[in-house]
């Protein structure tokens, strides 16, 4: 349910048997959801690079609108009150591997200022992303640390391997299951 629309709900609402949404919290709808903690995840994420020294953490946003990244976005600017921090670079990047790849190094040709650590919206931009960033001579991670959020199988693959978020695929399609059957 990560990108439905007006018309999926229209539809959702007309159905009479029960129907529980994965991945899109539903918001001002009668319709039962499972989804993930956006706003924490984003917390543990920042906190993490925060922990390890970092003070300059920028932002690789989407720029698709998503309800789980509309969530982490609001959640990066609450996380960078909260810690007393500034607002560093935010780069808005097409959420596929070569749309950010592309976008990043539009961005760095264009301007080619980076932070000292940055929060991916998830590993698809992080990756892309860093794949621009390498190419225009910036080492990851001495010079930028990069951490997303998701943990495909392409995020310890990649050279070098980024340091992600982990969600359970596995546990929210339990917790789906369980609330279908009612338990």
């Amino acid at each position: 349910g990560t990108e439905i629309g007006e018309e999926q709900i229209k539809a959702i609402r007309t159905v009479s048997i029960p129907i529980v949404v994965v991945d899109n919290a539903m918001f001002g709808e009668n319709i039962d959801s499972v989804v993930m903690d956006n706003a924490e995840i984003t917390r543990c994420a920042m906190k993490y690079l925060y922990d390890r020294g970092f003070r300059s953490i920028g932002y690789f946003k989407s720029s698709v609108p998503i309800s789980n990244f509309t969530e982490r976005d609001r959640a990066y600017k609450s996380t960078l009150d909260a810690l007393n921090l500034s607002a560093s670079e935010v780069v808005s990047l097409t959420p596929t591997l070569t749309g950010a790849y592309e976008d990043m190094k539009k961005y760095l040709k264009s301007n080619g200022t980076l932070p000292e650590a940055v929060f991916a919206v998830n590993d698809t931009i992080a990756i892309g992303a860093m794949k621009a960033i390498i190419e225009f001579g910036v080492r990851v991670p001495e010079d930028v640390s990069i951490i997303g959020v998701d943990d495909i199988p392409y995020s310890s693959v990649c050279h070098p391997s980024i340091s992600t978020i982990r969600i359970s695929r596995k546990l929210l399609g339990v917790y789906a299951v369980q609330l279908m059957r009612g338990r």
